[in-house]
């Protein structure tokens, strides 16, 4: 895992995008934790997918789709790979990348980063789409089952 501090100009980057998203996307009944808002979530999804392009070199996708991005890419690394960023405000121990069966695409990469509000970002490793499923879990929180991977 590798820390990041983002920039006030990095920031202002983050909350634009997210603002663009939550104006253009519709989110209808997806799951958003009780504290979170949806601004919040989306802000803490870009706050993510940047630590991650700044932690192993790599270009933020920062289309707009108002249907979601269907899990194309959120980086591009210089090396070419795909990563699909899972960002999380949980502090505690035992932090979890958490993915839906639809969102595992072979050949894609994945990252989990922790966003420690304001500026602060924990980039964990990448994991590819066959070692995820090699070494993750199905669990079910109540909102239906997810592969879990335990950190």
């Amino acid at each position: 895992m590798k820390g990041i501090i983002l920039s006030p100009p990095e920031l202002c980057f983050c909350i634009t995008v997210a603002a663009q998203r939550i104006a253009t996307k519709h989110n209808g009944d997806r799951f958003i934790a009780e504290k979170i808002t949806p601004f919040a979530s989306h802000l803490f999804g870009v706050m993510g997918e940047l630590g991650v392009a700044k932690i192993y070199g790599g270009k933020v996708n920062q289309s707009v789709l108002k249907n979601g991005d269907q899990h194309i890419a959120d980086v591009i690394l210089k090396d070419g790979r795909c990563v699909e960023v899972k960002a999380s405000s949980y502090t505690g121990n035992g932090i979890e990348l958490k993915l839906h069966n639809e969102e595992l695409i072979d050949g894609m990469w994945y990252c989990l980063a922790r966003i420690i509000f304001p500026d602060k970002i924990e980039v964990f490793d990448l994991i590819s789409c066959d070692d995820f499923k090699k070494a993750s879990s199905v669990k079910d929180y109540g909102y239906g089952e997810r592969l879990v991977l335990r950190y």
